[in-house]
């Protein structure tokens, strides 16, 4: 079903995606660093927990960007 999916995108289209989940993954990783910088600056090792929320977010689009190539 999805390699259907793939086949009817034109190239415009997975150009756009790409770009878009690049600019995606370039957001969570500023927020990502951004909070483990606050965390290490105040102190408190339990702010990096949440940090987790991001880099599973990217692993997740990375994933699903290798099944489109």
């Amino acid at each position: 079903m999805e390699e259907n999916k793939l086949i009817k995108m034109s190239d415009k289209e997975l150009k756009k995606k790409k770009i878009i989940n690049a600019l995606i993954i370039g957001f969570l990783t500023g927020i990502f660093f951004v909070g483990i910088f606050a965390a290490i600056y105040k102190k408190n090792i339990l702010g990096i927990i949440p940090m987790l929320i991001p880099v599973f977010l990217i692993y997740r689009i990375v994933k699903k960007g290798k099944k489109t190539e």
